[in-house]
C-alpha cells in the first residue's frame, strides 16, 4: 500500500511556468539569454524609440541572467514547493526504469569529454526489498571539473531535465543538481516517477562515496534498510502539505541519518568497503 504525502506542486511545475513565458525550448542558458535579448531588442527597434530599445535591452539581458539564480536560492531557502512526497514499498520496476534511464542518458554523454563513470544509482530505491521509499531515483555521473559545460547542460536539457543548479545539500559545491518528473500519468508509466541526477565534481566527490557507502550498507543489512524506512515514514506522517513542512520531513529524519552514516562508515572499515568501486572511472 502506498504512504502518500502529497505537496501541493512539483519542481516541473515550476520550471515549465518559468520557462513557457519566454515561449523559447530549453537550450544553454547562453543561447537562452540571446534569444531573450535578441527579440526584446527587436520589439522595441520596430517602433523605433532608441530609448526603448535600450530599457528593453537591459531588462531583458537582467531577467535571462538572474532568474535561473533567484530560482536556485529560492530552492536552497526551501521557498518552493518540492515534488510530491510519496512513500512506497520497493519494486523491481524500479531498477528497471533506472536501467533504462541510464542507458537514455549514456546514449547521449557516451562522446563527451570530461565525463569519468557511467549512471550510478544510489539512495533507498538502490536498496533491494527497503520497507519504503520515495520512488524518485537518485542518480550520479562524476565529472573531470565541479561544473557542468554548457554541452552537458544542453544534453540533458534534450533529455528533458531541468538544471536547478548547485544541490542545495552540498555545502562543499562540486555537485550540480538537474530533476525530471512526469507531467502526466502515461509518462510517468513509461519513464518513472522522477529522477534527481547530480553532476559530481571533484570537490562533491566525498559527499557522493559518503552516499554510496550508506546505500551499500543499507543493501547489506536490511535491518538497518527497515530502521531507515522507518524514520522516513515517522518523518513524512509528521508534515504536512507546503515547501516548509517538507523541510521539516528533511530536518526529522536527519538526526537518524548522521547517527546511520557513522554505522556505515564504520562498516565499510570493518567489511572493506571501497565507495570508487561503485562508480570507477569509465
Amino acid at each position: 500500500m502506498s504512504h502518500r504525502y502529497k505537496l501541493t506542486r512539483t519542481w516541473h511545475g515550476i520550471a515549465k511556468a518559468v520557462h513557457e513565458g519566454f515561449r523559447v525550448p530549453f537550450t544553454t542558458e547562453r543561447e537562452r539569454s540571446l534569444r531573450i535579448v535578441g527579440a526584446s531588442t527587436a520589439a522595441a527597434l520596430v517602433i523605433t524609440n532608441p530609448l526603448a530599445a535600450f530599457a528593453a535591452l537591459g531588462a531583458a539581458a537582467y531577467v535571462a541572467w538572474t532568474r535561473r539564480e533567484l530560482i536556485s536560492a529560492m530552492i536552497r531557502l526551501n521557498r518552493l514547493p518540492h515534488p510530491a512526497l510519496d512513500l512506497e514499498p520497493w519494486s523491481p520496476s524500479w531498477l528497471e526504469e533506472v536501467a533504462r534511464e541510464s542507458d537514455r542518458i549514456g546514449g547521449v554523454l557516451n562522446a563527451m569529454q570530461g565525463i569519468r563513470s557511467k549512471v550510478i544509482h544510489f539512495g533507498s530505491t538502490s536498496v533491494p526489498k527497503i520497507p519504503l521509499a520515495k520512488p524518485i531515483h537518485d542518480i550520479a555521473i562524476v565529472l573531470a571539473e565541479d561544473r557542468p559545460t554548457d554541452d552537458l547542460r544542453l544534453a540533458l536539457e534534450r533529455l528533458e531535465y531541468f538544471v536547478v543548479g548547485p544541490a542545495p545539500h552540498a555545502p562543499t559545491g562540486g555537485d550540480t543538481w538537474a530533476i525530471w518528473l512526469p507531467e502526466t500519468t502515461v509518462e510517468r508509466e513509461n519513464r518513472g516517477a522522477g529522477f534527481s541526477l547530480h553532476l559530481v565534481g571533484p570537490r562533491g566527490l566525498a559527499r557522493l562515496e559518503s552516499m554510496l557507502t550508506h546505500a551499500a550498507f543499507l543493501r547489506a543489512e536490511p535491518q538497518e534498510a527497515a530502521a531507515y524506512a522507518a524514520a522516513k515514514l515517522a518523518a513524512a506522517s509528521a508534515s504536512h502539505d507546503g515547501a516548509e513542512n517538507y523541510r521539516g520531513y528533511v530536518e526529522a529524519k536527519h538526526a537518524f541519518l548522521l547517527g546511520q552514516k557513522e554505522r556505515a562508515a564504520e562498516w565499510a572499515k570493518r567489511t572493506g568497503f571501497e565507495p570508487k568501486d561503485e562508480w570507477r572511472e569509465r
